[in-house]
């Protein structure tokens, strides 16, 4: 056979990605875009391996140029000078070194107005140290006086004296300026207006001209010659009265009267309008006006009115009372009858009293006590248990005196015990100090059960409302004893707001309590206080409590240090209060219970640390805490620390208010 035709011919070179994807590459579909990377990795990988080889060498002299470029750009922009130089009024540029010069980026080369010599700025005379010249330089000075000075021997001597470095003012002192031009300025003037410490600038202004004393002769005598000298302001005002023009108003007595009403007026609405502006939450918060009215809930007719003279009478009482109780247990000895079975609350100072409102009975103190009688209805009934005879005496004494108002409240009767009030009673509310006093009286109630109320007005549950603060378990083992004896309900109810709070009936109660039984606990607590927070169920109340005292134990620490820290540096108190107060730093010990003798007059500390919240309760609540959290798997990094600092205080500062842990830190420092 004949051979092919064509059989000599050289092969076609194989179709490139590029080749078998021309005229797709403008297809925006996802499938033609797939299909081009397809065909690109297919080539990628039947090249060569000189090929590959070669394409990667390529690549990797691309990236080392790039990084090589972005290293250059980095280097410059964090070697070149910040801002462009300048030099101040009146200096010559080719005394300053060039900061670019001196980083090496200067393209001026010649052209430039700065120095490129680098010891320019190091180029003085030497000093002989062979030789005391000091004398020698004071002889100079007294002999150099300002007369022989021409401006920029000025402007030397004004640099090296430095004027007043510390002052932030653009403005010029007066005196320096009245110096310089009457020509008393020299090496030993002093500012009249404190010396250094003048808080004006001690610098020759811009464009100021240094004149001689014939040039200011000469103008001197020239302005004597001058018409101006001779002209009145009368004068001066009508002359420039002619060179107005147009229809003008002339200025009468009553036209000036009505110009200058509709200013004040004009002005007066500018005013109203930015306060207005600016009444903001932030800026009331900031101006202090807030503290005025800072209980929002407080009635208007006054009856909330904190009277701090007596309640300072009545923490002394208890102070003393607490003080025989401790000797009496030191040298074995019983207790006192008015103290067997006290009530002491962290944040009040109670008896322990049971009344009935409609069949149910609350354990209260005395002002709660009067207050809860002022807001019942005349056929109510209450009935009262108290260790302290005399304060049951005046209680029994003020009720037939008609002393809590003018509704005549309801019938109130003296009981033996806490049991019998219990027998009686359908809700029960106890305040005790501690917890070993609150399962004495609960056992005492629930020795042989209770009976079922007699009275068919009362509910067919007992209810026991503990407003004592103690630790969440004891609580716990008391409300499991109530329940093992179908004797009711068990609430804990912890009060915060003080003898003051008690007297003004505004109280806030952190009540643990089923939802249930809720309802019928707020309405009971709201005839003796403004709040009443429902943290869950039974023991809910306490761990609220004791997670807010915890908390104030320890920013009472920290602001006590804050403050004495800044007043070691020389901070003024109440300066350096405010920027606290004004910022994250702000607590309520810092603000309303200032550990600062004289920053906060209200404070216990502006009265010797007498009254407020004693220093012993704030241990009690700690440990309390520590205690708590401890049965809870909570860490507490600062209590133990914190519970040394208060039980140092506590003995060394017996009765006083917390706050005073301050002077327990200063005394130490």
């Amino acid at each position: 056979m004949p051979p092919k035709k064509g059989g000599d011919q050289p092969k076609k070179a194989k179709p490139s990605a590029a080749d078998k994807t021309f005229g797709m590459k403008n297809k925006k579909g996802s499938v033609a875009q797939k299909q081009i990377a397809a065909m690109q990795a297919q080539d990628k990988s039947n090249q060569k391996p000189d090929e590959k080889r070669k394409q990667a060498e390529k690549e990797q002299r691309e990236r080392e140029k790039a990084a090589s470029e972005a290293a250059k750009r980095e280097a410059a922009e964090l070697f070149k000078p910040v801002q462009t130089q300048k030099v101040p009024f009146g200096v010559d540029p080719k005394t300053v070194l060039c900061q670019f010069y001196k980083q090496g980026h200067c393209e001026k080369g010649r052209k430039c107005k700065f120095s490129h010599d680098l010891q320019i700025g190091r180029r003085q005379e030497k000093k002989d140290l062979y030789q005391d010249t000091r004398e020698q330089e004071k002889q100079e000075r007294e002999k150099d006086t300002m007369d022989d000075w021409d401006e920029d021997k000025l402007r030397k001597v004004v640099l090296s004296k430095h004027g007043n470095p510390k002052t932030t003012t653009e403005k010029v002192c007066k005196f320096f300026i009245e110096a310089v031009e009457n020509g008393k300025y020299g090496w030993f003037w002093t500012c009249p207006n404190g010396g250094d410490k003048c808080m004006y600038q001690h610098k020759l202004p811009p464009g100021f001209v240094l004149k001689t004393k014939e040039q200011r002769a000469a103008e001197k005598a020239l302005m004597d010659k001058s018409p101006l000298k001779t002209l009145t302001l009368e004068d001066f005002l009508e002359s420039e009265r002619h060179k107005l023009t147009g229809e003008l108003t002339p200025v009468t007595p009553e036209t000036f009267a009505k110009w200058k009403k509709e200013r004040l007026d004009k002005k007066a609405a500018e005013d109203e309008a930015r306060k207005a502006k600016e009444a903001t939450g932030r800026a009331m918060f900031e101006s202090g006006n807030w503290k005025d009215s800072e209980d929002e809930d407080s009635d208007d007719d006054g009856e909330g009115v904190w009277n701090l003279e007596a309640m300072r009478n009545e923490t002394e009482k208890l102070r003393e009372a607490k003080e025989q109780e401790r000797l009496a247990k030191a040298n074995g000895g019983s207790l006192p009858e008015n103290l067997s079975n006290g009530a002491l609350d962290d944040d009040e100072v109670v008896e322990d009293d049971y009344q009935d409102i409609d069949g149910n009975k609350l354990g209260l103190g005395y002002p709660m006590a009067r207050n809860l009688r002022a807001s019942l209805p005349k056929d109510d009934k209450l009935f009262i248990y108290d260790t302290n005879h005399a304060a049951t005496d005046n209680y029994t004494k003020e009720d037939k005196e008609e002393s809590f108002g003018s509704v005549k409240g309801p019938q109130t009767s003296i009981c033996s015990g806490p049991r019998e009030v219990a027998e009686l009673s359908g809700t029960i509310i106890t305040v005790l100090p501690e917890p070993k006093h609150v399962k004495s009286v609960f056992d005492e109630i629930l020795t042989s059960g209770l009976p079922q109320p007699s009275d068919p007005q009362m509910p067919p549950e007992r209810m026991f409302i503990d407003c004592s603060t103690i630790d969440p378990i004891t609580s716990q083992d008391v409300a499991a004893s109530v329940r093992a004896g179908s004797c009711g309900h068990f609430v804990d109810a912890p009060m915060s707001g003080g003898v003051v709070g008690a007297r003004a009936a505004s109280l806030t109660f952190m009540v643990g309590a089923a939802a249930h039984i809720f309802e019928r606990v707020e309405a009971i607590l709201l005839r003796m206080g403004k709040k009443v927070w429902h943290l869950g169920d039974q023991g809910a109340g306490l761990s609220g409590k004791l997670a807010n005292n915890y908390a104030l134990a320890i920013n009472n620490i920290g602001a006590a240090e804050a403050m004495n820290l800044g007043i070691k540096w020389g901070l003024e108190p109440k300066a350096l209060a405010n920027l606290i107060n004004s910022s994250t730093g702000r607590s309520w010990p810092s603000q309303i219970n200032s550990p600062v003798p004289g920053v906060v007059d209200s404070a216990p500390s502006s009265n010797n640390y007498e009254g407020g919240f004693g220093v012993s309760l704030m241990k009690k609540d700690l440990r309390l805490a520590m205690t708590a959290a401890k049965e809870a798997g909570a860490r507490l990094e600062l209590a133990e620390k914190a519970d040394e600092v208060y039980d140092a205080t506590t003995r060394q500062f017996p009765g006083k208010d917390f706050s005073v842990v301050y002077k327990y830190i200063k005394d130490v420092n």
